[in-house]
């Protein structure tokens, strides 16, 4: 049983030791799939922060829509050794309020995290700008749907070029 008093004393529930028993291979199991995998992640080098590189997108970039998002991408020499920078954007113009900008890029950016590896780009590297155009506040279901449209619709293209222009 002392293991059972680290676990408590770990988690700060020592009050809780006498009167709730738990069974702490459940415990481990569970806590072991809340992990995510590492495909899963959106380390830092991931994400596109760079002026040159944001103004070289917006420059020569090609864009993808699916409402409410737009995709603009281009493939660029990226300093990090990443296939794809991403960034999010939700104009001032149609949400006013901070508060439900940052919601959306949040929730834009987790649909993106959950997706990022169905994009097929190859050994080429992207630079992502992801823009919320939509009026009215949606809920994660709605934009992971139009997230998963534009990855489609990104992978229809990239196979187009890629078979337009021989290497």
């Amino acid at each position: 049983m002392p293991n059972n008093t680290l676990f408590f004393r770990f988690f700060g529930l020592q009050n809780l030791r006498n009167s709730v028993s738990i069974d702490l291979s459940i415990f481990a199991i569970n806590f072991r799939r809340r992990r995510t995998t590492m495909n899963e992640q959106f380390p830092k080098p991931e994400k596109l922060k760079r002026d040159k590189l944001i103004e070289q997108l917006f420059k020569s970039g090609k864009s993808a829509k699916a409402f409410p998002l737009v995709l603009i991408y281009g493939q660029a020499i990226l300093p990090e050794k990443v296939p794809i920078q991403a960034g999010f954007s939700v104009p001032k113009r149609n949400h006013k309020l901070a508060v439900t900008r940052n919601r959306l890029k949040r929730i834009t950016r987790e649909t993106y995290r959950k997706n990022k590896t169905l994009f097929e780009v190859g050994e080429q590297t992207y630079t992502f700008m992801f823009i919320y155009v939509g009026k009215e506040k949606m809920n994660y279901a709605q934009i992971n749907r139009s997230m998963e449209k534009l990855i489609a619709k990104f992978n229809t293209e990239v196979k187009k070029e890629q078979e337009s222009s021989p290497d």
